[in-house]
C-alpha cells in the first residue's frame, strides 16, 4: 500500500479547507482512495472516528496514520 494514498485525506482533516465537514470529507476520501486502489478497511466506526479526530487535532502524524491503515486494511481480490 502506497503511503501517498493518505496525503489528501490527512491534509483535508488537518488544514480544514471547507467551512464544514472537513473530518467527514477526510474520512470519506481515505476510504474512497483505499477502495479505488484495491484495499478495504477493517475499521469499526468508533475506531475510524477516533483516527479522524486524532488527525484533525494534530495528535496523529501521517507516518503513524499510514502504519495504522496498513495494518487495518486488506487487499481486495480482483476477478
Amino acid at each position: 500500500m502506497r503511503a501517498d494514498i493518505f496525503a489528501a485525506p490527512f491534509h483535508i482533516s488537518q488544514i480544514h479547507p471547507f467551512l464544514d465537514g472537513n473530518k467527514r470529507a477526510g474520512a470519506n476520501t481515505a476510504i474512497t482512495f483505499l477502495l479505488m486502489n484495491g484495499w478495504e478497511p477493517d475499521f469499526e466506526e468508533e475506531e475510524l472516528v477516533h483516527l479522524v479526530l486524532s488527525v484533525a487535532s494534530g495528535q496523529l502524524a501521517k507516518p503513524e496514520l499510514t502504519g495504522i491503515f496498513q495494518s487495518r486494511c486488506h487487499q481486495v481480490e480482483t476477478r
